[in-house]
């Protein structure tokens, strides 16, 4: 089989298999007749009458035979009127000697000229009808070669030499005795001719694929693929390659997923066969009695009597369901949910995902109990925080006391934001709820923290910020940090700013009981702008300064400049 070299030979072989008919050859043209007329002698022939009758002379003097010849038929046999000249000079003498003139000879070749232009009329039509059929088919596109073109311009050319043959023809039949020579067509025709051969050759070619169109159909698609794999054959080497290693990797990861497959099977069924053992319900009863125990309630414990039903015994042995606090009640049940946080009623409930509500779980509890429930919750809190957590996915804790609220929801004494802890409050007024999103930012805070807010803000009149400094610095300097009032006005050097500090800290002393007059001097705001100065200079000169930034946000850390 000899193959395609490119893409063109394959779409000229896929186009003809398209067409998946027969074709019909073209019909050529048959030129036989129409050579013998246009090759006839008689076109050259000079005809004429006899030249021994005696008005041959004349006639061929004046050369008027034509001229004769069409007269002759106006002579009427009964007339004796000349259709020449109009006069009586018509005898019988006259028209022997014009019969004698246009003899048999004469006759025969007038007829012949006339028969040769009428088969001349008729072979031309025929072959420009064939033509005209010829090229009406090949303007459609067709499953061969055909030039249409060159056969529409050779076709034009070979109507062209028609015409002037007919047209010389028929100057012959009105003028026999004129010598004419006519044009061969055989140039023409023969290029034609060549035309329709070779495409008669190519439609066999067709009409044999036709016949064996599944052969032929089986080997384009050989030629094709044998194409387009010699085309691509870097590509396909690349891909090959590259599939060879994957194949390899995805075999090794295959067999790496069985065996963790295994692995997790393995690990399921000990967790089924550990789920089943019944030590599980005797442990959460020992966790629950240590508990108890650590957290001072030595008063009654816990028993299991049946599956997840259990009661609490005094240590006499007698039920204590009737002689508990509402206190110890409340602890107890907490204590009991805490546990079954951690595992499940059912051993198929041990590991299901979970959300867990608390709500309110310290009323009636004094403050110590309060301390331990906060923190029962703060380990659930950090159990939910756990990158190791895979079974809580949600923790919600309804609450309406300050206190435990401040528990577990502050951390070193400040309250944290953070981006997995979101803060709500829920009003209840005329028997409608609203509800108030505060995103990650905690609404509650400490008492330290609302004072810092106030200056902050600068929330409130001159007093209530005199206060809150006041209480800062008895707070932060004197109660936490030991130091007294020469203390930090040791710090200050400039006498302009010690005695600014000083009666700061006589309006510190004073607190609520006074307001001083002097403050108000000269406008109070303009007066509490310059404390406010001297208050951040108190933090900066002992050394502070880094927890006034933290509690201000002054994330910049830009401190007002003071003379020194």
């Amino acid at each position: 089989m000899a193959w395609f070299l490119d893409n063109d030979e394959c779409s000229s072989y896929f186009n003809s298999l398209c067409y998946f008919c027969k074709r019909s050859n073209i019909q050529n043209i048959s030129p036989e007749s129409l050579f013998k007329i246009e090759n006839n002698d008689i076109w050259t022939e000079v005809i004429i009458g006899k030249n021994d009758v005696g008005i041959s002379k004349l006639i061929e003097h004046l050369k008027i035979s034509d001229w004769v010849s069409a007269g002759v038929a106006y002579i009427q046999e009964d007339n004796s009127t000349c259709p020449f000249c109009q006069k009586e000079t018509i005898d019988n003498e006259f028209r022997e000697s014009l019969e004698n003139y246009f003899d048999a000879t004469y006759t025969e070749n007038s007829a012949l000229v006339d028969r040769l232009l009428t088969d001349y009329v008729s072979e031309s039509n025929s072959i420009n009808s064939l033509l005209d059929r010829i090229v009406s088919i090949h303007e459609q596109p067709v499953p061969y070669s055909f030039d249409i073109g060159l056969f529409k311009q050779i076709s034009a050319q070979l109507k062209i030499k028609l015409d002037l043959n007919l047209n010389i023809m028929r100057d012959k039949s009105q003028e026999l005795s004129r010598s004419l020579d006519v044009h061969t067509t055989s140039e023409e025709i023969e290029a034609l001719q060549a035309i329709i051969v070779n495409s008669n050759d190519a439609i066999q070619s067709h009409n044999n694929l036709v016949a064996t169109l599944s052969d032929s159909k089986a080997r384009l698609k050989q030629q094709v693929w044998h194409y387009t794999v010699n085309a691509n054959k870097a590509i396909l080497d690349e891909y090959n390659s590259k599939k060879s290693q994957l194949v390899k990797t995805i075999t090794a990861i295959k067999r790496g997923i069985g065996v963790a497959e295994s692995r997790i099977e393995g690990i399921e069924q000990e967790l089924a066969a550990l789920s089943q053992i019944p030590t599980n319900t005797v442990s959460t009863v020992q966790d629950i009695n240590a508990s108890l125990l650590s957290f001072g309630f030595t008063g009654f414990s816990i028993q299991p009597v049946e599956q997840n039903r259990y009661q609490l015994y005094r240590g006499d042995g007698t039920l204590a369901k009737d002689t508990l606090s509402e206190g110890e009640v409340t602890f107890i049940t907490f204590l009991y949910f805490y546990h079954l946080c951690k595992g499940g009623r059912t051993e198929s409930s041990i590991n299901t995902d979970r959300v867990i509500v608390i709500d309110d779980p310290i009323s009636s509890l004094d403050s110590n109990i309060l301390f331990v429930v906060s923190s029962l919750v703060k380990d659930i809190i950090k159990n939910v925080k756990s990158d190791d957590n895979h079974q809580f996915k949600q923790l919600i804790i309804l609450t309406h006391n300050i206190y435990f609220h401040k528990e577990i929801s502050f951390v070193n004494g400040q309250a944290q934001s953070e981006n997995t802890v979101n803060f709500w409050k829920l009003r209840k007024s005329e028997n409608k709820t609203s509800i108030t999103n505060y995103q990650n930012k905690n609404p509650i805070y400490s008492s330290y923290e609302m004072l810092w807010r106030e200056l902050q803000e600068n929330i409130g009149s001159p007093i209530a910020i005199q206060n809150s400094m006041r209480r800062i610095i008895e707070n932060y300097f004197k109660i936490l940090g030991g130091m007294g009032d020469h203390d930090i006005l040791s710090n200050f050097t400039c006498p302009n700013e010690r005695l600014i500090c000083k009666s700061l800290m006589c309006w510190v002393n004073d607190g609520s009981h006074c307001i001083p007059d002097d403050l108000f001097i000269d406008g109070q705001f303009a007066s509490v702008d310059e404390y406010n100065r001297i208050f951040e200079a108190i933090f900066e000169k002992t050394g502070h300064i880094s927890h006034y930034n933290m509690m201000m946000r002054n994330t910049n850390n830009n401190l007002t400049q003071l003379a020194v």
